[in-house]
């Protein structure tokens, strides 16, 4: 079975989506920093949205490990960026609860 792992880092945080698919992975990860996240420690709420290109979208295999080194042989697969356009839905007409 593969998942989607949609990833956004920041000086100080590492963030994370899972999902089924790459919309789903990355809908999680902004639905938790905008819900969750920012306003528990005060951080932009729009910041994922407006840094969208440097998420990651990676596509893993349940059961299979990955290793990210000097060379990427067995590192997991980029899919996406944020940029892309199958995610317009989620950045420029964000739902009331983004």
């Amino acid at each position: 079975m593969e998942i989607f792992i949609a990833e956004f880092e920041t000086a100080n945080t590492r963030s994370y989506g899972y999902g089924t698919t790459p919309e789903d992975a990355v809908e999680a990860l902004a639905e938790r920093w905008s819900n969750d996240y920012s306003p528990q420690t005060g951080a932009n709420r729009e910041l994922v949205a407006n840094y969208r290109d440097s998420i990651y979208v990676y596509e893993v295999e349940l059961g299979r490990g990955y290793v990210l080194g000097l060379t990427d042989t067995f590192a997991r697969r980029i899919v996406a960026t944020g940029d892309d356009e199958r995610f317009n839905a989620i950045f420029d007409n964000p739902s009331p609860k983004l």
